[in-house]
This record gives structure tokens, sequence and C-alpha cells, in this order.
């Protein structure tokens, strides 16, 4: 008989199954993918030691960022720039759910280990009176982190029938990881007095993107057969183990569109249009178990679709006097079209709007210049949230979308035609250190 009360329970749990729960780990997962990156990085120690900002001045990394400002430079000039990008922010410290969750996840953050990444960019540009060429290679956009969450309630259904109720408990562990490389070519032409040019950059990007979640704990249902009655007492447990992983990487082409107008010598004015592609991606959810089945295990999907990488516009000003640089620009980053919102559990990105200014002064020396930089960068949320539920009662976005803020120190040595700069920023979890080298082989024609 008893033999026989346990067999019927047990089938009753199968049965039950069919119902099956939606998956959880894809809330730890948007958790993980919720920073689509930036959408403009700065490629240089010189515009990352002002905070950012990109000086119009015509030197050859104006053939990524602004074409139209190759026709102001040097005949011929290289850079190249490299360096490391630390990566950090906060993380909950338990496995966050939007339904179950047994704490506040909104108030159990705590500060993630930095990780780091090798950043890098090349340029060149040709420039004759009127017409300028530039070629480069960005692969400033690159970040990758992981951190891991306790075991925390994040599943749980009320008694029915047979059974008192259900629990799923889980721990996390989470990783993301982004690069864009981009390679291409650029072109300008300006008036006849110089005063006004027109540029575009056709680029081939080959961007990848992976972030995973996985959790793993124990679930039990628990009650009696029959339901009340005395019978004899059920108690089936397992462990279950979910992951959930969106892999993206692929080759498209994106562009780059500007203009640049100086209505004095020392004065620029500029705008600027970057669009770049979309991937294809691909999202799976696989769910293990041992033991029993109950009807918060879930089953697990594949899916398919596109991350289309943040697009861009920017405006801004350089004025040049008396040893002194000053530039800013205002940026606007489409990032919500990022993510699939649909497979991340409804978390979506934000577009946002950013300020970068920063001072250049040169001070001349008997052996060349030296250059002080300085600058800082703010900016609107835009990274990925949804509403989150918790105790039933309390409805807040999760994770909170932190504000754009970042300070940028800088210094550079210049030499004949060459020249050496150091950059640091650091905010928002971030700090990023580069140094570039750049060499000019002939000065402009008159």
């Amino acid at each position: 008989m008893r033999t026989t009360l346990l067999a019927a329970v047990l089938a009753v749990v199968a049965g039950r199954a069919n119902a099956q729960s939606p998956p959880y780990a894809p809330e730890l997962l948007a958790v993980a993918a919720r920073d689509p990156g930036a959408g403009v990085a700065a490629p240089t120690a010189r515009s990352i030691g002002l905070g950012g900002v990109h000086l119009v001045t015509g030197s050859a990394e104006d053939a990524w960022w602004n074409p139209a400002g190759l026709v102001f430079g040097a005949q011929t000039d290289v850079v190249i720039a490299a360096g490391p990008s630390w990566y950090s922010r906060t993380e909950p410290s338990t496995t966050p759910s939007r339904e179950f969750g047994d704490t506040d996840p909104t108030t159990g953050f705590a500060s993630s280990s930095p990780d780091v990444a090798a950043v890098s960019f090349a340029a060149v540009a040709i420039r004759e009176r009127r017409w300028g060429f530039g070629a480069f290679f960005d692969a400033s956009t690159r970040y990758e982190h992981a951190f891991e969450t306790a075991q925390a309630l994040v599943g749980q259904l009320p008694g029915t029938g047979v059974f008192d109720g259900e629990q799923l408990y889980a721990a996390g562990q989470a990783r993301v990881a982004q690069s864009v490389n981009r390679f291409g070519g650029s072109v300008a032409l300006a008036s006849t007095n110089r005063r006004v040019s027109v540029g575009g950059a056709a680029l081939l990007a080959h961007a990848t993107y992976s972030a995973g979640a996985t959790l793993s704990g124990p679930y039990q249902a628990s009650g009696r057969f029959p339901n009340g009655a005395g019978g004899m007492a059920i108690d089936p447990r397992g462990v279950v183990s979910e992951d959930a992983q969106i892999d993206a990487d692929g080759w498209n082409l994106g562009w780059v569109l500007s203009i640049a107008a100086k209505p004095a010598q020392s004065t620029t004015l500029y705008g600027r249009w970057q669009h770049d592609p979309s991937v294809d991606y691909t999202m799976r959810d696989v769910v293990t178990m041992s033991g029993p089945r109950i009807d918060l295990i879930p089953a697990g999907f594949t899916s398919s679709g596109q991350l289309q990488l943040p697009t861009s516009w920017s405006a801004g000003l350089t004025i040049v006097g008396h040893g002194t640089t000053f530039a800013s620009e205002l940026t606007h980053t489409t990032y919500s079209q990022f993510f699939p919102s649909a497979d991340l559990a409804g978390f979506q990105a934000s577009d946002a709007y950013e300020v970068r200014t920063g001072v250049e002064q040169r001070v001349a020396t008997d052996a060349g210049a030296v250059l002080i930089r300085g600058g800082f960068a703010v900016g609107q949320g835009y990274t990925a949230t949804a509403p989150i539920v918790f105790a039933s009662t309390l409805s807040t976005p999760f994770p909170p979308r932190d504000s754009i803020q970042q300070l940028a120190a800088g210094f550079g040595y210049e030499r004949s035609r060459a020249a050496l700069d150091l950059g640091v920023s650091h905010g928002n979890g971030q700090t990023r250190i580069l140094i570039d080298v750049r060499v000019r082989f002939s000065e402009s024609r008159p």
C-alpha cells in the first residue's frame, strides 16, 4: 500500500508538470547583460584626458571620429593608441527574482571585483589642401565582467490538491563580454576657402557579444496524500540547474557622416552621425535536474534575433587660442534598440544624452611643448532595467540606472613632428588608461 501511494503521488507530480513554469535564469541574465557598451568610446589618450571629448583639429583620429575634420591637419600623420580598461559595477548580492524574491533586491547591492580588457586604436590620414583620406582600426569598445549571487528563494507555488507548497532556491553565476572591432576608410572635401567641409567613413565591424547566467540550487514539494487526511507524508526533493546564454558574433557594415565649419580661424563647429550595424544572436535556456519533477521547474527554450549596436549623433565645438584649447560636445545615443527585451525578461535599455567637456593647455619649452589636459563627462543613465515586485507590495526599477559621471586627466609631450600622450579616466566603476604615439610626416601645403 505504501508503494502504491508513493507511485500515485509521483504520478500527480508528473501530471502537474505539464503546466511548466517560466524560466528563472533570464532575470539574472538580464542583470548581467544590462550594459550595451559605450556607443561613443574615446579612442585615444588625448580624447580620454579631455573627458572623452574629441578635438576636431585635423589629427588622424578624425578619420574615425569626424571625417570632415581631416582637411584641417598635416599632410600625412599617424596615431596609435593602446592600454587597459578596468570594468566593475554594483551587482545584486542575492539571486534576483521579480516575482518570488524573499528579500528586497534593490537594497542588496555590492561592488564587484574589476575585470580588465585591452583596448586599442590606430589611424592614418593623407591630405592635400581641400581633400583628405584616412584609414582606421578601432577596438576601443570592449569590456568583460563576471560576478556571483548568493542563494535565494526564486520560485514558490501555494499548495493545491495533494501539496502544501513548492519552493525553489538558487545561487547564481553570471558573466558578460563584448567587443567591437571596426575597420574602415574615410574621405573629406572642403570648400574653396576651407571654412566648411563634409566627410564620411565606411566601416566593416566585427561584433561579439556573450552573456550568460547559471542558476543552481535545491527544490522541494511538501504535503500529505491524501491532502490533510493523515495519510503518508511526502517530501520529494531534488536539485535543478538552469543555464541561459545569449551569443552574437558577426560582421556587418556601418558608417559615419559629419560636417565641420570654421566661422573663425580659432573656432570649429561640427556635427556627426554614427550608425553601427546589427548582428544576429542566438539564445538558449537549458534545464537539468535530479529528482522528481514539480511545477516550478521550467522546460527551457531557444530563440534568435538581432542585436542592434548603439547609434549616436553628436554636435560640438573646439576653440583654440593662446595655447589653450577648449572643447565640448553633446551626444545622443540610442541604447534602447540593443537588447531583445522579449527574451531578456522585459528588461530594456534607455536612450541617453551625454555632455563631455575638456581643456588642454600647451606650455612651450626649449625642447618642445608639454600639454596638460583635464575633463569630465555627465549624462543620463542608459543601462537596462525593468520593474521588479517583491513582497507583493512594492514595484521599483531593478537594477537602478546609474547616471554617467566621469573625471579625466592627461598629459602630452610634443617634440618636432612626434608626440607622446597619456590619458586616464575614472567613473561609474570604470577606469581606462591609454598611451598614444603621434607622428606627422609633413606639413600641410598652403
